[in-house]
């Protein structure tokens, strides 16, 4: 078989033959100018295939989302698919029996009727039944190929994941690395193997990859085999890898000792959207978020000393912000908030629209970090907007419920069946039903001010599951300067004006 082979100068080397099984290689990565700014990964699809082909366009890199991306898939299908991309990505996936079974299973001519329910995607575990494996794989291949396709071979393409939600992952990475992604942009945690995972795939070996479970006897861990997928027959690249994080510190403890380490980090500041890490105080300002400090942000010249490149991110969207970080040492910024209202982002239409409309008109999209609406426990960042989520009333109205459970828990307990104690796992969520939550042993504490991230996420692109009571709200995360790049930029706010804005183009 032919694999990449990693050295520790951050390069790759000509393949070599193990096995007799021919693979691909991915040429050298060196930091060009479309390295120079990477669009950041925004779940749920709102750094979607046409956002992020649309950075690439311009010679920059987008990262498309692989949050969820099996249940966004299977959406748009139900959906009618109505630009006809979903269906052809699907026909150049290396095994068709595997895109006809999920076409056939969602794909609903027309779309659906007004006001039916979206058809349920089953829940991913360590054990993932296998349309729910097959959907993260495809969905995976289908972004980055339709991403890939947009960019008409300027810039790169890359996939953003989150570490927390561990059971998909590797199913997500193999599909984006069958489509060709070049790049992998991993945070919301330490991926110290993944790198190593990649290599893996790349040789079309099967990954064993540990997954945490709480009070755990034994190790517990998802199995993927690339040979269900062709891996023998339709060989893949190993893309490049940057670690997201917030800290100096963790770049020799523990990623410099790891067995293949990243490319690369990403430092992002607490100003940025999404979720954040929280801060090392434990000090909390009048309305209740955390308050970061000095000791919250990475040592830059400590960042310079490992030798890693790096990129910052966090309110750097600007020509001075990428001024600012190359002369900190960076290779780049990372921006996302900007990107998140432009016009080939993935945000529902209604939603990009009110938010510039109110910033340019002068009013401040007020940005409150939550440090509880995430099921994680973690900070998060939401948009103040009336009738989304970030609203009390529509919190205490909605009625609690977890069917897509990306952000669950893994619990081991024990339980008797037909007079035997037998353990097993189960998986539990802050933001399900507080009863459901206590009855598998959790804190009832922890259910206080939780939301249901996963379907808000998926509300925020229009594809909000229909309940009895309506349809699911969105919820809003945004970083704080977004109020100053919106009117910095101005309309048209597309990608590329955003990108000509970064690099000081002229953009009128």
């Amino acid at each position: 078989m032919s694999v990449s082979v990693y050295n520790r100068s951050n390069t790759y080397l000509q393949s070599v033959k193990v096995r007799g099984v021919m693979t691909k290689s991915m040429e050298a990565f060196p930091n060009t100018g479309k390295l120079e700014i990477i669009q950041g990964g925004m779940g749920v699809a709102v750094s979607g295939y046409e956002l992020a082909g649309a950075v690439a366009r311009e010679g920059a890199t987008g990262l498309v989302s692989g949050t969820a991306i099996g249940v966004v898939l299977a959406r748009r299908l139900q959906d009618g698919d109505p630009s006809g991309e979903m269906r052809e990505a699907l026909d150049h996936y290396p095994v068709p029996q595997i895109a006809e079974d999920i076409a056939k299973r969602y794909f609903k001519p027309g779309g659906r009727a007004e006001n039916e329910r979206y058809k349920a995607v089953p829940m991913f575990d360590y054990e993932p039944v296998q349309m729910a494996a097959d959907l993260a794989v495809v969905g995976a291949f289908a972004e980055v190929w339709l991403a890939k396709k947009r960019s008409q071979g300027n810039g790169h393409v890359g996939m953003n994941l989150l570490t927390k939600i561990e059971e998909p992952n590797i199913h997500t990475l193999y599909g984006a690395m069958q489509a060709d992604v070049e790049l992998i942009a991993m945070g919301a945690g330490l991926p110290v193997e993944i790198p190593r995972y990649m290599g893996q795939l790349a040789m079309a070996e099967p990954v064993r990859m540990p997954v945490s479970v709480k009070g755990a006897s034994r190790e517990y861990a998802v199995e993927f085999d690339p040979a269900r997928y062709g891996g023998e027959h339709h060989p893949v690249s190993t893309p490049r890898m940057l670690a997201i994080i917030t800290s100096d510190i963790l770049v020799r403890r523990p990623f410099m000792s790891a067995k293949v380490p990243p490319d690369g980090f990403i430092i992002e500041e607490p100003i940025a959207g999404g979720h954040n890490a929280p801060p090392r105080g434990k000090l909390r300002d009048e309305r209740g978020q955390p308050v970061y400090t000095e000791r919250d942000y990475a040592n830059l010249e400590k960042m310079r000393d490992t030798g890693f490149p790096f990129w910052l991110a966090g309110g750097y969207g600007s020509q001075d912000g990428l001024e600012r970080a190359k002369a900190a040492g960076a290779q780049g910024i990372q921006a996302g908030s900007i990107f998140a209202l432009s016009e080939e982002s993935g945000m529902g239409e209604r939603l990009k629209r009110e938010m510039r409309e109110k910033i340019l008109s002068g009013d401040d999209i007020e940005v409150y970090t939550d440090a509880l609406a995430s099921p994680t426990g973690f900070p998060f960042k939401v948009g103040q907007i009336d009738w989304t989520l970030s609203d009390n009333g529509n919190y205490e109205l909605r009625q609690r419920i977890c069917d897509l459970g990306y952000l669950r828990e893994a619990v081991e307990t024990t339980r008797i069946r037909r007079g035997v104690q037998e353990t097993v796992v189960v998986y539990r969520c802050p933001s399900e039903p507080v009863e459901d939550f206590v009855k598998k042993g959790g804190d009832l504490q922890q259910t206080l001010g939780r939301k249901c991230i996963c379907n808000a996420l998926l509300a925020n692109i229009d594809m909000g599951q229909v309940r009895d009571g309506g349809v699911e709200l969105p919820i809003v995360t945004i970083g704080d300067d977004v109020n100053r790049t919106v009117r910095e930029v101005g309309l048209p706010l597309s990608a590329k004006r955003i990108i000509q804005h970064i690099r000081g183009d002229d953009v009128s």
